[in-house]
């Protein structure tokens, strides 16, 4: 192990190659892959599940959609339709105003010290059996909730002047997380 360390130490130490831009072909296959996915969330994320992703789709055998989500679910979700506006899939409206309805919802949702529960049910919003707050799932929410009210934040300018208390509202919730409860 001793005689490899130097060569790994100038393996590692090496300069990265430069940065290649993709061509074309690849660029319009991973749009389109982002499109299809954002679709997924477009198709499922709606009033009837209290604007709250599913956790999952289930097609073989077909069982539809999960009715259950976790806060890493909606945590991606929000950071999807932030990468959505990025992309130019969604405006800026469209992003803010599926950012904002979800947030209404999750203002309502029960919470433990200001965590979400890991397991909701999104046709009535009650917590499912077996209550508990993961600090994994905890912590993934915080980050994208920060991460997204920031993104809302670089977008201000473009966005309803009645959406303008998003990043706010995103803050808020991050900050109502009381993490010590989790040491």
């Amino acid at each position: 192990l001793w005689s490899v360390a130097p060569l790994l130490a100038e393996w590692l130490d090496a300069k990265e190659k430069p940065e290649q831009p993709l061509d074309e072909r690849r660029r319009d296959m991973l749009l389109s892959i982002a499109r299809r996915t954002f679709r997924f969330f477009e198709e499922t994320v709606i009033g009837e599940t209290h604007h709250l992703p599913p956790d999952n789709l289930q097609l073989e055998p077909p069982r539809g959609i999960a009715p259950r989500t976790s806060p890493t679910n909606i945590g991606m979700y929000l950071i999807a339709c932030v990468s959505a506006c990025e992309l130019f899939l969604l405006d800026a409206d469209t992003m803010a105003r599926r950012i904002e309805q979800t947030v209404s919802t999750m203002e309502k949702m029960e919470k433990w010290h200001g965590h979400l529960f890991n397991w909701y049910d999104i046709r009535t919003l009650a917590p499912l059996s077996r209550r508990y707050v993961s600090s994994v799932d905890s912590g993934n929410l915080a980050g994208c909730l920060l991460l997204t009210a920031q993104a809302v934040r670089s977008r201000l300018s473009e966005v309803d002047a009645s959406l303008l208390s998003l990043p706010a509202r995103l803050d808020a919730l991050a900050a109502s997380m009381d993490f010590s409860r989790l040491y």
